[in-house]
């Protein structure tokens, strides 16, 4: 093993960094940038030890922002758990400028809250903790009236920033928005003042939205298997021994001088960074950073350091019962960020699961030996770990999902898999990295896990190089010393939920909110000041050419970034018109043709860097083939034929009926699409609609193979459109389909949707029985008929009435009454053909 390690890290660390000026005139800045980056990514540093990545992207006038500070709840401290996270929601309230009417009088107040929290924290006295609490919601609403709630979302919005939002995990801390790029300046001095000077106010309404935060988590078998899951795993560390989310106790017993010590440790320049990808000049951003983050001297103390070795040594194999569907989790630990372990686990993570043609794909999911396995690597900075998850079959034990991955497990020991895995599955993660960089957030993202981990961004960017030197005899090597009995299983069955405290809510007074007023710190911005972004409006006869094949729509778009294409068939039809559809798609990938087994199919597709799959929607259906551009034509053929050639399998509609039947399960003991699928539906629609638009089980059953062979035979004899994407020439692109894709010279339209919205009687309540600690309401309106002319005047209800924390709704039932977590209002556009 220490020979293997030793011969990797040479690859980690054989490239170089240099610093460099940005390109243009008047530079004075030093970047560091990698030769041959993809992203061509320039880090700036401050001396202060802030820093800023960048990636310049002209697609759009638009920037994707990430504020990264590299602490998490693994630096809570154990009698104060859930603080990181806690401390995230206090970073939307604003500053000592922002937010405040009279900053003066209302610290005044804010100091005598946080003596009171202190002293409710100390207080054992279960009355006389009510009484310190009744004073703590009384100063509140004395406080708040100094206050402007959710000034900072309203003022970002007013900037036109999309996407405002925060997550916290084990190792870091992250503050997104998606903002227009003639507004950066306004963004970087709003961020520096929201960083630089945060004031915790209105703490006890926004604590009740993480309680409601934590009896969500209490509500689902997922979050609790998966808690129990890390506890079995690293017992010693606290990834295992606490949570992101804090444990009851910690939470109904906060400490505001808590959150602020960590906040003086942590929140400091050199744990930070802007993460920055869009259109931009990364010397103004320098310039501005110099600006507002220069002068700030702030300094922390070191995280600090946990055991890395206390880790299961010993199956640590638990049970979990819950109304959801039963399932078996199951995890490994190595070596954390920055190690060959990380490298290899994300490796093998895709060499067991990606989808297509790795061992749980082919060897369990599509010969159904269980309803899904798959699997998960996760990069901390202490441990690499990777995730396992397996559904059962309807009537399957969950516990002899842990058998079966053993099987798959001792393949990647012995080197019992196909040569040509390993190097496919290098070119999927590299495919993968590549749809990843056509997006501002998925750039942004990879910026941001460098700053968090403390990799430098030449080993960043050397990883698909790295990955492509591993051996078939390293995996072995390293699959033999990474999974043995070193793990941790927790089996979630069916049945009553295994018993847990709800957080309870004290009585709290509704506070005023003063949405109407505002701080001297908003009237201090100008966005209005901010030059004009000059709008470019698409071309649909230049910007989306149109052809036709063999009298089938074409409609091309060329990709400028990469060499990657994406081909839609885009059928006019949908399970609302056609239930056979979704069942004669779902065939298909457990029956092969003539010449090849679904199996060999699903590899094949793999083997050429090309992914095959679809979608059924109410009204139409994507039939999508995406992948390298230099396969495009093999992966055309291959799909053709797959169509064309499909076998008539009693196994493989036996493999599809039996999936069916678990998915149908899942979904009748999932609370969410009880409510979100299946009630919604029902309230728009009533008893018949797009939801159990199905085929019942009797007629299930009752399938035969040939007909669905027959089906899929002939569904681009319907009605359809072609779609590509791609950096071929559409000439190109049309003379293969005009070659390959073959059709009847008259399509068959599709029939009409039989589903149109019902009108509501005065006062229709509808509730179902689930055993959660919430409830989970719906309230549905048919407002006015669909009409494109309503759209903008829709949008506008929904981001000022009914959208994010600073609407009207949010305002009054989360910020004002703490009645909620999460609340929303929306007007939907709903087409309906009657």
């Amino acid at each position: 093993m220490k020979s293997f390690v030793l011969a990797a890290s040479c690859l980690i660390f054989s490239f170089c960094a240099a610093a460099q000026s940005a390109p243009g005139k008047g530079n004075t800045h030093l970047f560091e940038a990698v030769p041959n980056d993809p992203l061509r990514v320039l880090i700036y540093r401050l001396p202060n030890g802030f820093s800023v990545y960048m990636s310049v992207n002209k697609d759009q006038p638009r920037i994707q922002t990430y504020m990264a500070v590299r602490t998490g709840s693994r630096n809570d401290p154990p009698d104060a758990t859930g603080l990181a996270h806690y401390l995230e929601h206090q970073l939307f309230k604003g500053s000592e400028t922002l937010g405040t009417l009279d900053y003066k009088a209302e610290k005044a107040c804010l100091d005598r809250i946080e003596a009171l929290y202190e002293k409710h924290r100390a207080t054992a006295d279960t009355l006389q903790k009510k009484r310190i609490y009744h004073q703590i919601d009384s100063l509140s609403g004395i406080a708040a009236t100094y206050s402007v709630a959710n000034e900072y979302d309203r003022l970002v919005s007013v900037l036109g920033a999309k996407g405002t939002n925060a997550f916290t995990s084990y190792d870091q801390t992250v503050y997104t928005n998606d903002i227009p790029s003639n507004q950066l300046e306004n963004f970087i001095k709003l961020e520096a003042d929201r960083f630089r000077n945060p004031v915790l106010r209105r703490f006890h309404t926004e604590l009740e939205a993480v309680y409601e935060e934590k009896n969500r988590g209490l509500d689902s078998d997922g979050n609790q298997a998966f808690e129990q899951l890390m506890q079995g795993l690293l017992p010693g560390h606290p990834y295992g021994t606490q949570t992101t989310i804090g444990t009851i106790a910690h939470l109904k017993n906060p400490s505001i001088t808590s959150i602020n010590t960590y906040l003086t440790r942590y929140y400091v320049p050199e744990n930070m960074a802007l993460v920055l990808s869009g259109d931009f000049d990364p010397e103004e951003v320098a310039s501005l950073v110099d600006t507002y983050y220069g002068d700030w001297n702030k300094k922390g103390s070191p995280a600090p350091v946990f055991n890395t070795t206390r880790k299961a040594t010993v199956p640590v194999i638990s049970t979990l019962s819950g109304p959801e569907g039963p399932m078996t989790l199951m995890a490994y630990a190595m070596k954390g960020a920055n190690t060959v372990d990380a490298d290899m686990m994300l490796l093998l993570a895709n060499m067991l699961s990606n989808g297509k043609a790795g061992l749980f794909d082919t060897d369990i999911n599509l010969t159904q030996k269980a309803g899904a396995v798959s699997a998960e690597a996760e990069v901390l900075n202490d441990f690499s770990l990777l995730f396992i998850e397996g559904k059962p079959l309807q009537g399957q034990e969950p516990d002899e999902i842990l058998a079966l991955v053993k099987v798959e497990l001792e393949k990647l020991k012995t080197g019992d898999f196909p040569d040509w895995l390993l190097p496919a599955t290098v070119n999927h993660i590299k495919m993968q990295r590549m749809r990843q960089f056509e997006s501002n957030s998925g750039r942004g993202y990879f910026m941001m896990n460098a700053f968090i981990h403390q990799t430098s961004w030449k080993e960043q960017v050397a990883q698909i190089a790295r990955l492509e030197k591993v051996t078939k005899a390293l995996v072995m090597e390293f699959a033999g010393n990474c999974f043995g009995n070193n793990f941790s299983a927790v089996i979630k069955k069916m049945g009553d939920r295994t018993p847990t405290e709800k957080v309870s809510k004290p009585a709290i007074t509704a506070v005023v909110t003063n949405s109407e007023k505002q701080s001297a710190g908003a009237a201090a911005y100008h966005p209005e000041q901010a030059k004009d972004i000059q709008p470019v409006f698409v071309d649909y006869g230049k910007d989306i050419r149109k052809d036709a094949v063999n009298g089938v729509p074409l409609y091309y778009v060329r990709n400028p970034q990469n060499s990657l294409f994406t081909l839609t068939f885009l059928l006019k039809r949908g399970k609302a018109q056609d239930r056979m559809l979704d069942p004669a798609l779902s065939y298909m990938t457990f029956a092969g043709t003539a010449s090849r087994s679904a199996t060999a199919i699903s590899q094949e597709y793999f083997k050429l860097g090309c992914a095959f799959g679809y979608t059924v929607d109410d009204n139409e259906t994507k039939i999508t083939v995406s992948g390298l551009q230099e396969h495009f034509q093999e992966a055309l053929v291959l799909t053709e034929s797959y169509f064309r050639d499909l076998q008539a399998d009693k196994e493989a509609l036996g493999k599809y009926i039996g999936q069916e039947k678990v998915s149908r399960e899942d979904l009748l003991n999932d609370k969410n699409a009880i409510l979100q699928l299946g009630m919604s539906a029902f309230g728009k629609y009533g008893s018949k609609n797009p939801f159990n638009h199905v085929l019942s089980g009797e007629e299930l059953q009752g399938l035969s193979a040939r007909s669905l062979k027959e089906y899929v035979g002939q569904l681009f004899a319907f009605q359809h459109e072609l779609w590509y994407y791609g950096p071929e020439e559409l000439s190109g692109v049309a003379s293969l389909l005009q070659k390959h894709h073959q059709v009847p010279k008259t399509l068959t339209p599709a029939p009409e949707n039989p589903f149109s919205l019902r009108q509501f009687a005065a006062g229709e309540v509808y509730y179902i029985h689930y055993p959660i600690k919430q409830v989970e309401t719906l309230l549905l309106r048919n407002a006015f008929a669909f009409d494109t002319a309503k759209i903008a005047l829709m949008r506008l209800h929904n981001s000022y009435f009914g959208t994010g924390l600073n609407s009207i709704v949010g305002q009054e039932l989360r910020e004002a009454r703490a009645l909620a977590y999460s609340v929303f209002s929306q007007l939907n556009p709903i087409r309906s053909t009657r």
